[in-house]
């Protein structure tokens, strides 16, 4: 069946009533209409803040307006009787979808349009770790620096009564949103976290939960038409197509390390000690095999290479020399692990060995994610290589914005 768009039914009626003269099962109608879910119990603590964050120039999709009221499309007589509990619901698309995580609410800044998301962390004696975290990362002198793949911090807020603090971050995609298709493109994936990663230790930060989940990626043009901003690697607005994108090798991409809730920060190399809290996403790293406390740095350098090994070896045919670099990570013993910095210099001399062609290497088994097309037009011919190393992208925090501008936050329409 054709996607149906409501109040012009009269093609997908036709589709419904052919199928039950048939005998055939009749497609529910999720991918036809759009429906009104209730705010789950997670969703109610931010419709508490709408008002509050729309002063402040951050506006949160009318769903979560107190003053929305919902209205549906009226059912028509022919719809079967299975359905009659669904309610199609007028207006815009993303009305009709929750979200997933308690902590996490896309939204838009009013002073430019930008798409953001708000993340939500508790403060306890009145500190919020994860901020405080991110105001190192967010510095004057090492937000411009080019090895900083933090993602950076836009805005803090916080509210009385709300027990929490509001960061606001740049919207950022999936590292999978689309598949690696040539070496090169692994290679630029390796570098960024392994600098990004030297780049924390530097200043004497542990993030101590690098991960896949963690690991997302800025890339402007990746999508030529846009991707869904709630359903990445899908065509704008509520239809489940598949949207084009161009490969990688071809266009921007800068990767970002996100999510500090388990990072530790030192004052200086000297101050650094072993310190043993809560487990990140790879559980399986010999450092939590005990009771001991860990250097979180050394756990760090694991990580890489677990994610490396899951997210790249795993899934694709890779020439050896990443396979020997990552078990050279991924060492039990964390004193024989190389650090951040000699890792990544280390990668750097493999590097040189190996030539354009190497680089523009296609990768075998690559999978091909059914939710997802190539867009052929862009990738015809043979693989245009954007230069490794890409200055960092240009975020401009509200405050700057506002300064620059000399303008107020201003409700938009969404």
């Amino acid at each position: 069946m054709s996607h149906h768009q409501p109040g012009t039914d009269s093609r997908y009626r036709r589709e419904v009533e052919r199928s039950i003269r048939n005998g055939e099962a009749v497609e529910e109608p999720f991918v036809h209409w759009r429906f009104h879910q209730d705010l789950l119990d997670h969703e109610k603590w931010w419709y508490r803040w709408f008002g509050q964050l729309a002063e402040d120039g951050y506006q949160l999709r009318e769903r979560y307006d107190p003053a929305w009221v919902p209205k549906f499309w009226p059912i028509p007589d022919w719809v079967p009787e299975s359905w009659v509990d669904y309610s199609p619901l007028l207006g815009p698309w993303e009305n009709s979808e929750s979200m997933p995580y308690a902590e996490i609410m896309d939204a838009v800044r009013s002073l430019d349009g930008m798409r953001v998301v708000i993340k939500c962390v508790s403060t306890q004696d009145d500190t919020c770790h994860e901020a405080n975290i991110m105001r190192i990362l967010s510095k004057r002198d090492t937000a411009k620096d080019m090895r900083n793949h933090c993602v950076p911090l836009l805005d803090r807020k916080e509210y009385p009564g709300s027990h929490s603090t509001f960061l606001i971050l740049p919207w950022l995609l999936p590292l999978h949103v689309v598949p690696f298709e040539t070496v090169g493109e692994v290679v630029d994936l390796v570098r960024q976290v392994l600098e990004g990663v030297a780049f924390m230790h530097s200043i004497n930060v542990a993030h101590r939960d690098i991960a896949a989940p963690n690991v997302m990626m800025y890339s402007p043009d990746l999508f030529p038409r846009g991707t869904n901003h709630l359903y990445p690697g899908r065509v704008p607005g509520g239809s489940f197509r598949p949207a084009k994108y161009v490969a990688r090798r071809h266009v921007y991409v800068r990767y970002f390390l996100i999510d500090f809730g388990l990072s530790l920060a030192f004052e200086s190399y000297a101050a650094r000690r072993p310190k043993r809290t809560g487990f990140g996403a790879y559980k399986d790293a010999p450092e939590f095999r005990g009771s001991l406390p860990y250097d979180g740095f050394a756990l760090d350098v694991w990580c890489v290479g677990k994610l490396v090994k899951e997210e790249i070896l795993d899934k694709y045919r890779i020439p050896p020399f990443l396979h020997e670099f990552t078990a050279a990570l991924m060492q039990s013993d964390p004193l024989a692990r190389p650090t951040a910095a000699n890792a990544l210099a280390n990668f750097d001399n493999l590097l040189k060995s190996i030539g354009p062609e190497g680089f523009d290497e296609h990768l075998q088994d690559t999978p091909q994610p059914p939710t997802l097309r190539r867009s052929w037009s862009f990738n015809f011919g043979k693989p245009k290589r954007l230069p490794l190393n890409a200055p960092p992208p240009t975020f401009l925090t509200t405050a700057e914005l506002r300064q620059r501008s000399g303008a107020q936050p201003r409700r938009l329409a969404l």
